[in-house]
C-alpha cells in the first residue's frame, strides 16, 4: 500500500499546490454572534493542526461567504474539499451503488485523525499484518466501507457488481462535475489581487516537516491536475460501456463448462477478461456532450500549466514549488509546447521543440469522437518463449495479452499525429530517457523526498 500513501500525500503536494494567502485577512475576524468561533486563517490553520479538516473547511467556507472575492478563503476551501474527497456525496454514491460498499467513507476520521491512515503510516506501520503486529488494514478495518472478506480477492470483491458500466460512467461524470466547483474556487483565488499564499500546517499530515506554503504557481498546478482528471473522466464516460465488473473479473472465469456459451478452449481466467472487455471498450459514442466537456477541461488544464510556469518564474516569495531550480529557458520552451497543444485542441498545430518535428490535431478526439472498428481487436495474444521444465524438456508455450499495435494506431494516431513517427518523439527541451522527470524533481523533489522519509521508511 506504499502507492496509496504516496497518492494521499501527493493530493497535498501536487494537487494541493493551489492555495494562497490573503495577507489582508491574515488575522481572525471576530464572531458575528456571541458564542460563535472567530473566523480567520489562523483559526483554520489551528483546526488543521488538530486534524480537524472538516472544521477548517467550515471556517474557509464562512470566510468566503462573508467576502466572495476572498482568494485565501476560496483556495483554502478548495484544498480542504480535496482533502475530504473520499467522503464526497458523489464518491459515496459510486462506492455504495456501484462498488458494493456498505457505507461511505468518513475521510476526516479514516485518513487524518490521530489514529487514521496517515498517523499509522507516519509511524512506519505497513498495510499488511506482520506476524503478531497489526497492519494499517487491520487497524482501520472498522472504518473500511467493505467487510474484510470482500477485500480478500478480486473475485470476492466483484460478487454482485452486475450494474452496467454505463451507470458507473454516469457517476464518474457526476464526480467530474463536482470537481468543477473546486476548480472555480481556485479560479476565484487567482482573480483576487491580494492573494499571495496560504499556509497548510504539516501537522494535518502528522509531521511538521510536511508544511505546505502554497502560492499562485501551486494554485495553477492544482488546476492542471483537476483539469486533466476531469477531462479523462468525461472522455471515458462519453463512450458506451455495455459490460459489468462481475462478468469481467468474477469467479465464473475459473470454471467455465464446455456447454457455457462463453467457453473458449484453452482459455485461462484472464483470457476471458481480455476477450470480454475487448468487445465492449471504445466501440461507440454515448454522449458527444461529454466529449465537449472533456475538451473544455483539457483546455483549462493546459492553460493553467502555462500559468503555473509564469507564476513560478515571477514568484518573489518562497513556496513549496522551487522554480528557482529550473532552467528558465527550458521552462519558457515548455510553455511554448503547452501553447501549441492548446491550439491542437481546435485543429492541426505544429508542436515546437520536438524531434522529429510533429503536427498534432487533438480535435479529432472531441468533435466526431474516435471509435475502434469491431473488426479490429484491442488486445492480441503473443507467445512468450517457453522455458524448459526440470527435466530439460520443452515446456508448453505460454502466452500473454498485449495492446494490438493496429488498434493503437487506428484509435490514437491516425489523422492525429503527422508525420507518423518511426519511434517515440522526444522533446528537445527534455532530452534523454527521463522526459519531464528532471523538471518535476527540480520543482518538487525536496518535498517528495520528505514524503518518502516520513511515510515510506519503515521504523
Amino acid at each position: 500500500m506504499r502507492h496509496l500513501t504516496i497518492l494521499l500525500i501527493l493530493c497535498a503536494a501536487l494537487l494541493l499546490p493551489a492555495c494562497a494567502m490573503d495577507m489582508s485577512a491574515a488575522g481572525d475576524m471576530p464572531a458575528e454572534n456571541e458564542g460563535d468561533v472567530p473566523v480567520g486563517l489562523g483559526t483554520a490553520e489551528e483546526a488543521l493542526r488538530q486534524h480537524d479538516v472538516e472544521g477548517a473547511r467550515e471556517i474557509y467556507a464562512e470566510m468566503l461567504d462573508r467576502r466572495p472575492t476572498n482568494g485565501a478563503a476560496a483556495a483554502g476551501l478548495a484544498v480542504t474539499d480535496l482533502l475530504l474527497v473520499f467522503g464526497w456525496e458523489e464518491v459515496t454514491e459510486l462506492l455504495v451503488e456501484s462498488l458494493g460498499a456498505q457505507r461511505g467513507i468518513d475521510a476526516n476520521r479514516m485518513i487524518y485523525s490521530k489514529e487514521g491512515y496517515l498517523y499509522w503510516a507516519s509511524k512506519g506501520v505497513r498495510w499488511d499484518d506482520d506476524g503478531p503486529y497489526q497492519g494499517i488494514g487491520s487497524l482501520l478495518s472498522d472504518e473500511m466501507p467493505w467487510a474484510p472478506e470482500r477485500l480478500e480477492s478480486l473475485e470476492a470483491f466483484v460478487v454482485g457488481l452486475d450494474e452496467p458500466a454505463d451507470q458507473v460512467a454516469r457517476k464518474l461524470a457526476g464526480f467530474a462535475n463536482a470537481l468543477r466547483g473546486v476548480d472555480l474556487n481556485l479560479e476565484t483565488a487567482l482573480e483576487d489581487p491580494d492573494f499571495v499564499r496560504l499556509f497548510i500546517p504539516g501537522q494535518v499530515f502528522h509531521d511538521s516537516e510536511l508544511n505546505l506554503i502554497l502560492g499562485r504557481s501551486e494554485v495553477s498546478a492544482l488546476r492542471v491536475v483537476i483539469g486533466l482528471l476531469r477531462s479523462a473522466l468525461y472522455f471515458v464516460a462519453a463512450y458506451e460501456h455495455d459490460w459489468n465488473l462481475e462478468h469481467a473479473f468474477g469467479a465464473w472465469r475459473h470454471n467455465v463448462e464446455v456447454t457455457d456459451p462463453n467457453y473458449v478452449p484453452g482459455f485461462e481466467p484472464e483470457d476471458y477478461t481480455f476477450d470480454y472487455l475487448d468487445r465492449h471498450l471504445g466501440r461507440s459514442i454515448a454522449s458527444h456532450d461529454r466529449l465537449a466537456a472533456s475538451r473544455s477541461a483539457l483546455r483549462t488544464a493546459l492553460s493553467s500549466g502555462r500559468d503555473s510556469i509564469r507564476f513560478g518564474l515571477e514568484e518573489v516569495s518562497s513556496t513549496t514549488m522551487t522554480w528557482e531550480n529550473v532552467d528558465e529557458d527550458d521552462a519558457r520552451e515548455l510553455d511554448e509546447v503547452l501553447g501549441a497543444l492548446l491550439d491542437a485542441l481546435d485543429g492541426p498545430s505544429e508542436i515546437p521543440h520536438t524531434s522529429p518535428a510533429l503536427t498534432l490535431d487533438l480535435s479529432r478526439f472531441f468533435e466526431d469522437g474516435r471509435v475502434l472498428s469491431e473488426e479490429v481487436p484491442w488486445f492480441v495474444q503473443v507467445q512468450i518463449s517457453a522455458a524448459n521444465d526440470v527435466d530439460g524438456n520443452g515446456a508448453d508455450p505460454d502466452y500473454r495479452w498485449v495492446i494490438n499495435e493496429a488498434a493503437w494506431e487506428d484509435f490514437w494516431l491516425d489523422d492525429v499525429v503527422s508525420p507518423r513517427p518511426s519511434g517515440e518523439p522526444l522533446l528537445e527541451i527534455l532530452p534523454g530517457d527521463d522526459g519531464i522527470a528532471p523538471m518535476v524533481d527540480a520543482v518538487l523533489g525536496d518535498y517528495l523526498d520528505t514524503i518518502s522519509e516520513v511515510f515510506l521508511t519503515t521504523r
